[in-house]
């Protein structure tokens, strides 16, 4: 089903739901209405009822112990008016009410109340009974009238339809909601792996299926281009490495024959560069596909660092270099030639900008793990070290061997901090600790 087939489906079961549960609370109220009027109609108490109990088969008005009782149970009081207006009987009749009534002092309060009192008025041939219920038992109108309690569990009645309906909405929008969030899930999932460069297939079947089948062709056409990247990135490099390896073959060789001369040493340091980009290179596209990086060896820090720079020194051995290492005695978890590569990158990267550079490397070991800080004094600016630390893909300043480290020591778990020496430019490489043998501090 496709994305607008799907929200159009949601949409009129969302309709459907809600014409419904209207239709059945309308039905539900008139229903609960008529039937409280039909049992309020049925009830001894009823004016109408009361009246029936109060007057005999010759249409005359009765009070005995019978109605008497009636009355009392209800609280109901009784006057019976002559033509007048004037009272000729009455029962439970309150005090503060006047015994004599004018005509239209009968048809006000027979509309309405009787100082407050819901009164309800029924005329015979020779007089007029009127019967009051308590305050607030009956609310009167123009041409009805309801009982009080009624009303209330009226009321009462349509706001547990209305709560029932709202709440039959929410479980609706909710139970929707959760669904659209079980369809989507893969969805998220697989977006979250392409952003990864992780190829995706998913199941076209079901909902969604017009992004599901996007996604497996952005999918396929990725994994293609990973394809096409690789054979071309391994192509380049293998048809430049044999004839950097056949250069220099013969720069030894002339070295050898005629001896050591400055053109000899610029060729063989520009050879050493181009290999070193070619290297990079080949790192990029592994390090962009990391599922091959998975499997990380112990490796003890203080050998480890001593041989990464003794083998540096050996090649470039005109390099001013100053050491302090601190011994550790730790290890941690990686891939030697990686880490190799990184702390490489950031001794050539202060070697191939600036001229007549001083290194300076240390290590030291804290809580958090190990610190491998490589500083020069060099003309780099304050303003290029935030670019340092941001960027991820801007191969134009300091060329990509500083990316490449920061990809690398974040494969790692640690973090590649570049910060302003004031002259020259800091590198400190955090690395955690697989573990700590003896004292570190």
């Amino acid at each position: 089903m496709t994305m607008f087939k799907f929200f159009a489906r949601q949409l009129l079961i969302y309709i459907a739901v809600i014409v419904g549960l209207t239709l059945l609370g309308i039905v539900l109220f008139v229903g609960y209405l008529v039937f409280f009027e039909y049992e309020q109609s049925q009830s001894e108490t009823y004016p109408d009822a009361v009246f029936n109990e109060l007057i005999n088969n010759d249409n005359e008005f009765v009070l005995n112990d019978q109605n008497k009782a009636l009355l009392e149970s209800e609280q109901i009081w009784m006057m019976e008016l002559d033509d007048q207006g004037d009272i000729r009987q009455s029962y439970l009749l309150p005090q503060k009410l006047n015994r004599s009534y004018s005509n239209r002092d009968i048809v006000r309060f027979t509309r309405w109340y009787l100082e407050d009192y819901p009164v309800f008025t029924f005329p015979s041939e020779k007089s007029i009974l009127v019967l009051g219920y308590p305050k607030r038992s009956y609310d009167k109108l123009p041409d009805n009238f309801y009982k009080f309690d009624l009303m209330r569990r009226i009321f009462i009645m349509a706001l547990i339809l209305f709560l029932g309906m709202l709440a039959m909405i929410f479980i609706i929008y909710f139970r929707g909601r959760f669904r659209l969030n079980e369809e989507l899930k893969p969805i998220n999932e697989a977006v979250h792996c392409l952003k990864n460069n992780q190829f995706v297939k998913l199941d076209v079947q079901g909902n969604f299926s017009e992004i599901k089948e996007t996604l497996n062709q952005a999918s396929e056409t990725m994994q293609e281009n990973q394809k096409d990247r690789d054979h071309w990135i391994r192509g380049v490099s293998h048809d430049l490495r044999n004839p950097l390896t056949l250069i220099m073959a013969n720069v030894h060789r002339l070295e050898w024959l005629e001896g050591s001369k400055k053109e000899l040493s610029l060729i063989q340091s520009q050879v050493q560069r181009m290999q070193e980009i070619i290297s990079n290179l080949n790192l990029m596209y592994l390090l962009d596909n990391p599922s091959g990086l998975k499997n990380l060896d112990e490796i003890l820090v203080d050998p480890f660092i001593r041989q990464c720079l003794s083998e540096f020194m050996n090649t470039y051995s005109d390099v001013d270099m100053e050491i302090n290492l601190e011994e550790t005695k730790a290890t941690i978890l990686g891939i030697p030639s990686l880490l190799e590569r990184a702390i490489n990158n950031l001794l050539l990267n202060s070697i191939q900008h600036n001229q007549e550079v001083q290194l300076k490397v240390s290590i030291t070991a804290n809580e958090e793990g190990i610190v491998l800080v490589v500083s020069d004094n060099g003309t780099i600016e304050l303003g290029m070290i935030e670019e340092l630390n941001t960027k991820e893909s801007n191969y134009a300043a300091h060329g990509m061997g500083i990316i490449i480290s920061k990809q690398i020591i974040k494969l790692h778990g640690g973090k590649l901090q570049f910060s302003f020496g004031d002259p020259g430019l800091i590198a400190s490489i955090q690395l955690p600790l697989e573990k700590v043998e003896g004292e570190v501090f």
